[in-house]
């Protein structure tokens, strides 16, 4: 009898996970032709796969992926091989993972993974909550986390939609005073200078699944960078 291939080490890491941390494609090869598991998590939630990605060797992740490695498996931290693609920008990744239909654009199944109220919030966002809704006074979220002073909060609001010329009725018209009246001034060069711009963006790529022309896998595409634009901070 030979040696267990799933055996690990007394790191807890798996021969692929050793493997692509040599960058070694052949290995590779080798391992998941022996049947290694290619799901292994090492002790801190990493897959062979979130690891090649993290890494930045994209042919081994094509190796993972081309052999149906799961994307969706979430680290410690909560996030997938799919959301370390997305937030290194790394698009051929992306790309071969959508183009292998290995992300559902419309599960909405992930539960926050700490109490943290941006997580709390993304998944909210994620399930569908309207991010403009107004209380009795006319406070939408974004007043709220403006007033805070709460960036990541403001710039996850954005992304989700937040309409930037809400007016609430009160001595600020809209956020971006409110933020510059309190002395936010990062965030009130925020929502003057570059949210506008991610707006336009997030309405182009909207416009653009709405085409008659696009084909199937370019609406994917397009649904699937919306949806996961709030994982980018």
């Amino acid at each position: 009898q030979g040696a267990d291939i799933n055996a690990v080490s007394k790191d807890g890491l798996g021969v692929l996970h050793t493997t692509i941390l040599l960058g070694q494609l052949e290995m590779a090869r080798y391992f998941i032709a022996k049947e290694a598991d290619i799901d292994l998590c090492s002790p801190d939630g990493q897959t062979p796969l979130s690891l090649a990605i993290m890494l930045g060797h994209d042919d081994l992740a094509e190796e993972l992926i081309e052999n149906n490695a799961n994307c969706q498996i979430r680290n410690r931290e909560g996030y997938s091989a799919y959301d370390i693609a997305i937030m290194l920008d790394n698009q051929k990744v992306v790309d071969s993972l959508i183009a292998h239909d290995m992300v559902d654009c419309n599960d909405d199944s992930t539960e926050p993974t700490t109490s943290n109220e941006q997580e709390m919030a993304r998944f909210l966002i994620l399930k569908g909550a309207d991010v403009n809704l107004c209380d009795r006074n006319g406070i939408t979220p974004l007043f709220m986390a403006t007033s805070s002073s709460n960036f990541d909060m403001v710039y996850l609001l954005v992304l989700a939609g937040s309409n930037l010329k809400a007016k609430n009725g009160s001595k600020w018209s809209i956020a971006a005073d409110q933020a510059k009246s309190l002395g936010h001034f990062g965030i009130h060069l925020f929502l003057v200078e570059d949210a506008p711009k991610i707006v336009k963006q997030l309405q182009r790529y909207q416009d653009e699944c709405k085409r008659p022309d696009k084909n199937t896998y370019e609406i994917k595409k397009k649904r699937t960078y919306i949806k996961y634009m709030v994982l980018i901070l």
